[in-house]
């Protein structure tokens, strides 16, 4: 889900930073990416638009994000999961500087749990 929305954002020819966990050996995001340039239909309205995402692990590139505006959180349906990965952005995420939106914009992809 995560790299689907990567490439819908890169699609609008913004630049996007797409991380997921730590696999030694392996880049799961950029083997998304290479993945969804071989799919048909294809998620990019053009390949170039893949060269728009940048990848890596929430481990070692999490700074990666600390001058992103926005940041779309897609983990597992698993409290303890969402808490932790939302204690690592906190941690080095910038603050705003205006008064009224202290932090970056901040969204939750969530498939199946409730609200309440």
């Amino acid at each position: 889900m995560g790299s689907g929305i990567a490439a819908q954002v890169a699609n609008a020819g913004i630049p996007v930073v797409l991380l997921d966990i730590k696999v030694e050996g392996k880049n799961l995001p950029a083997d998304a990416v290479a993945r969804m340039l071989k799919t048909d239909p294809a998620p990019f309205m053009s390949k170039e638009n893949a060269k728009l995402i940048t990848t890596g692990n929430l481990d070692d590139d999490l700074k990666l994000i600390k001058d992103c505006d926005w940041i779309i959180e897609v983990v597992l349906e698993d409290l303890k999961v969402k808490h932790a990965t939302y204690e690592k952005l906190n941690k080095v995420r910038k603050k705003r500087l205006d008064h009224i939106l202290q932090y970056i914009h901040h969204s939750a992809g969530t498939s199946g749990q409730g609200s309440g």
